[in-house]
């Protein structure tokens, strides 16, 4: 018979708290994620086999055996991690690239939402982002969403009918995020059903503009859903040194921490 779990038995955060982290942080250690600290990584490491630790089997079966609108963590788990990296990236596009009058699309992501939060100017917008919807109806901005069927993974509308909304606009700006960035193949999503859509608002835009944070970066060769080179700028807090040697030099980068550090120094 299977092992039972007992109430005198450690759970994740147990080991968190022993390790000085984050449970999220925790559990991404223990399954091997890339972008973990060595120096974390072993804290954990070291915390689990103190507190004989046993992985829940149940939840781990179940995320064995999601469909493809389940990939991946969920949007609120999304929003709480690299948080204040994110809010940095949101604060600089919304001061720099959004102004009065300007037509684009926002994307569903996480870091655009940030981009939305900072906002102080009066947009129109395009998008299919359902927490966007409810921030920007809430300031002085005009924002058309995109119809479909509601995917609670990634907190948007998604489908044909999402789909041919976007290719029957034209846009002068998009600002688009990913998954992840595969500095070889370009932005990735994990879930399929996201590429035809952001393909769509691709076409529909003059000019793109990738928001993602640092640890959005690989080198993973992953499949893109959209080449390097049709990016005009790529902003982020800053880019990790292995990746930055391979990233396609022909896009626009810029890094938002660096930027402040510049400011400082002048």
């Amino acid at each position: 018979m299977p092992r039972r779990r007992t109430t005198d038995q450690a759970t994740i955060k147990d080991v968190a708290l022993l390790a000085k982290t984050s449970a999220t942080t925790a559990s991404r250690a223990l399954a091997g994620h890339p972008h973990v600290r060595e120096d974390v990584r072993l804290r954990v490491l070291a915390a689990a086999e103190t507190l004989h630790y046993l992985p829940n089997t149940k939840a781990q079966a179940l995320r064995a055996h999601r469909t493809d609108l389940q990939l991946g963590p969920d949007y609120r788990t999304r929003q709480r991690a690299e948080f204040e990296s994110k809010a940095r990236i949101g604060r600089y596009v919304a001061e720099h690239w959004v102004r009065d009058g300007d037509v684009v699309v926002l994307d569903s992501g996480t870091t655009v939402r940030e981009v939305a939060l900072a906002l102080k100017t009066s947009p129109i917008v395009y998008t299919y982002s359902i927490p966007l919807l409810e921030i920007l109806g809430q300031q002085d901005v005009t924002v058309f969403c995109a119809p479909g069927r509601y995917n609670p993974m990634d907190a948007c509308n998604v489908g044909d009918f999402t789909e041919t909304f976007f290719r029957k606009l034209r846009v002068p700006r998009a600002i688009l995020s990913c998954h992840k960035f595969d500095v070889l193949a370009g932005p990735c999503n994990l879930n399929e059903s996201m590429d035809h859509i952001r393909r769509a608002i691709v076409e529909a835009a003059d000019e793109v503009i990738m928001v993602v944070d640092h640890t959005k970066f690989t080198d993973a060769q992953l499949k893109g859903y959209l080449a390097i080179r049709d990016i005009r700028t790529v902003i982020t807090d800053f880019v990790p040194d292995h990746f930055r040697t391979l990233l396609d030099h022909g896009v626009e980068l810029v890094e938002v921490d660096r930027v402040a550090e510049e400011q400082l120094v002048e």
